[in-house]
């Protein structure tokens, strides 16, 4: 009696082992695919966006969004003024005409550079004007060794490019910083 009843369960054992066996990675993937075709039925409450839910949890001040507006307009203007310095480094490097364009165009940025650097920076933006004063010594830097030269050849030329990429690198990273923040506090 024994005997059958272990035969019994080491039958049972190995059916209920093979069944298992059965289920394949695709029926897996198949039925994943069946349960979001058939959509989730709680599928009609939208959910809260990120923006949303910053809002609910730090309100922004005026003051912020004044700093924001200011520096985002400030940062769209810088990279109209970096773009028109491209054809100078890129295209046409003997030209005069060009040369004085990119001082001209460095010297507006710097105007609104100071602008922005004089105003008030409220806690949240504290990064992004660490970004921004490494940004106005490159800046400088720049504007310095391109007011020295008339029309720098070869190596002096190389090295002006490589300022121009630097600034166009600060930059960047003054933006993604500003755009970081704006969505930390929920005002993307």
């Amino acid at each position: 009696m024994k005997i059958v009843q272990l035969l019994f369960a080491l039958v049972v054992t190995f059916m209920f082992l093979s069944g298992c066996g059965q289920d394949q990675g695709s029926d897996i993937v198949r039925s994943m695919e069946d349960e979001q075709q058939q959509g989730d039925p709680l599928d009609f409450v939208e959910r809260p966006s990120i923006k949303e839910q910053n809002r609910e949890r730090q309100p922004v001040d005026g003051e912020t969004v004044s700093y924001a507006d200011q520096f985002g307009y400030f940062l769209t203007t810088f990279y109209g003024h970096i773009t028109n310095m491209k054809p100078y480094f890129y295209e046409d490097q003997g030209d005069e005409q060009l040369l004085q364009n990119v001082k001209n165009e460095l010297q507006a940025i710097k105007k609104k550079s100071d602008v922005i650097y004089q105003m008030p920076v409220p806690e949240v933006f504290q990064g992004l004007h660490l970004n921004h004063e490494t940004t106005r010594i490159e800046l400088n830097l720049f504007q310095e060794k391109m007011e020295q030269q008339d029309l720098p050849a070869g190596d002096e030329f190389e090295q002006h490019r490589l300022y121009y990429e630097n600034v166009v690198i600060n930059l960047k990273q003054m933006e993604r910083e500003y755009n970081r923040v704006i969505e930390e506090v929920g005002m993307k």
